[in-house]
């Protein structure tokens, strides 16, 4: 699931949930039920086999997809007195796709990071038997209830 999405689930656990230890716990959790959905990705295959130029352009795109993701939390929540456990719960919800990347950028060095990125991996499995156009309409219309109920949280 590209990015954007994840975050707009953990900006609504951040704005119901005002505890640190919980909004990590539950964005955790949620970012691993949510990558259960069928969802479309920026790459297909495995990050490690993506080199050069395809790996700038993933980054890229990445990056954007955090600052898009960005821009519409804090249009839905600010000026709140809650914003910092928002955006708590958003860069949380993203974690597991950055020790992914960490995991790829590290050489796959660290078990820790192996076994993350295995079990993200095995997470996946079942949405890549799913068309390209059923992932990217399904992760669509999950996007936009997550913005309405960001909406009705504001």
């Amino acid at each position: 699931m590209i990015l954007f999405p994840h975050m707009l689930v953990g900006a609504a656990i951040g704005a119901k949930i005002h505890s640190g230890v919980w909004i990590f716990i539950l964005a955790i959790i949620a970012h691993f039920l949510a990558d259960t959905l069928p969802h479309w990705d920026y790459i297909s295959g495995r990050l490690e086999n993506i080199k050069g130029k395809k790996f700038i352009i993933f980054l890229t795109k990445s990056f954007i997809d955090l600052f898009f993701g960005a821009i519409i939390i804090w249009y839905f929540f600010n000026p709140s007195p809650y914003l910092p456990f928002i955006f708590f719960g958003a860069l949380v919800s993203v974690l597991p796709d950055g020790l992914t990347l960490l995991n790829r950028l590290t050489g796959q060095r660290f078990a820790i990071l192996r076994q993350i990125y295995a079990f993200h991996e095995k997470i996946h499995q079942p949405v890549k038997k799913t068309s390209f156009a059923f992932n990217f309409i399904f992760q669509g219309i999950f996007s936009l209830f997550i913005i309405a109920v960001l909406f009705f949280l504001r």
